[in-house]
């Protein structure tokens, strides 16, 4: 798990990797709070995810829920084929974002 920022956007960008859990979701919950309860747009890539549970799964999606309570918000981004299983299972994929929806929202908001 890595936090950097995104080359074209300076948004906060976590890339996770491996297999997520009950036993992480502490653990990268507290890492996502810091930018979500300071209203950051941040990008969450899930390109690299080896296996998600349901309890993880529900961890993302209710600080993707908080984001916007505090003027931000949460995009989880590229989704592996073990990640994109995870939110089949659940229903949850239309809380996906397709990244380069970003990139075309941010090029349209700036020249606006």
């Amino acid at each position: 798990m890595q936090i950097l920022m995104h080359p074209n956007s300076g948004d906060p960008y976590i890339g996770l990797w491996g297999r997520y859990d009950a036993h992480q979701s502490n653990r990268v919950a507290e890492l996502l709070s810091g930018p979500v309860e300071s209203g950051w747009t941040v990008l969450v890539d899930l390109s690299r995810v080896e296996f998600m549970d349901d309890t993880f799964l529900g961890m993302l999606l209710d600080a993707q829920s908080l984001a916007p309570r505090h003027g931000g918000c949460l995009h989880l981004c590229e989704p592996s084929p073990a990640a994109l299983e995870a939110f089949e299972r659940v229903g949850a994929v239309p809380h996906l974002t397709d990244p380069s929806r970003l990139t075309r929202e941010k090029s349209t908001s700036e020249t606006a």
